[in-house]
């Protein structure tokens, strides 16, 4: 197992009650995630707290791939984190962080089950572009608020009549590449997300013409197969900006074959 990192590691709350009828003190989340693929996968762990990166509770989940987490009180923002150990004892770094609220009307927090970008009905969002995306899930009331992490403004978005989240995403030149954690927080404070929905990619018109067409492949193509301490390696063909070139950015780029990016020169 890779101990340093967390394969898999896509997770999502969706809640429930503990107590039979109000007034009730304390509810139960339950929690589900994606399976690693290590053949020496012996069992996940998962942490919570009250304070981002401070987790003073663990669930010994075993091979499983949920769990309930019963007695939390309403009202507090919890924090999840998923670790995922070995035959040998040896324990992964955390996955991505996700937060929990239930309110205090004990009504069902938000659900995320995916986010796409309208245009191409993907998971990426370009670096410094706007975007216009849909959040699909549950449990969505009007007026809900989205999150997507520092550097990805999220404005305020729309229920659509099937009760999924339409909204711009604005992402920072400077925003970190990578996977994010989108967050929704209802009106009532019930709040729930998932890791891994969204991701901040670089602009697929490598050489800024403002069209994503073959000159760009070209490049992608030449600088194939090459890490970032490689003589070919040319930083803008790294999509994904996970300091190689090959298969991931290639699929980025065909998700944006075509497109063009008016503005960009």
């Amino acid at each position: 197992m890779h101990t340093n990192r967390l394969l898999g590691a896509a997770f999502a709350l969706t809640a429930g009650l503990v107590c039979g009828a109000l007034p009730c003190a304390a509810a139960s989340l339950h929690v589900r995630w994606a399976s690693n693929t290590e053949a020496d996968l012996a069992g996940y762990r998962l942490r919570y707290g009250t304070s981002a990166g401070t987790y003073t509770e663990t669930i010994e989940a075993g091979r499983t791939t949920s769990c309930v987490v019963p007695g939390l009180q309403a009202g507090l923002l919890y924090h999840f984190a998923l670790f995922a150990y070995d035959e040998a004892g040896n324990e992964s770094g955390p996955s991505a962080e996700i937060t929990a609220r239930i309110p205090a009307s004990l009504a069902p927090i938000p659900g995320v089950e995916s986010a796409a970008e309208y245009g191409t009905r993907s998971m990426y969002v370009v670096r410094a572009r706007t975007s216009l995306a849909t959040v699909y899930g549950d449990n969505f009331q009007s007026a809900a608020t989205v999150d997507a992490g520092p550097g990805v403004v999220a404005r305020q978005p729309i229920r659509t009549a099937t009760g999924d989240l339409l909204l711009l995403v604005e992402v920072d030149p400077a925003a970190t590449l990578g996977s994010r954690t989108v967050t929704v927080t209802n009106p009532d404070q019930g709040t729930g997300g998932r890791s891994d929905t969204l991701s901040v990619v670089r602009n697929p018109d490598i050489n800024t013409d403002c069209i994503v067409d073959v000159l760009d492949l070209n490049v992608l193509a030449r600088a194939w197969n090459e890490t970032g301490d490689e003589a070919r390696f040319v930083p803008e063909a790294d999509i994904d900006g996970d300091g190689y070139i090959g298969p991931d950015d290639l699929t980025i780029f065909v998700q944006y074959f075509g497109r063009t990016f008016p503005g960009c020169a």
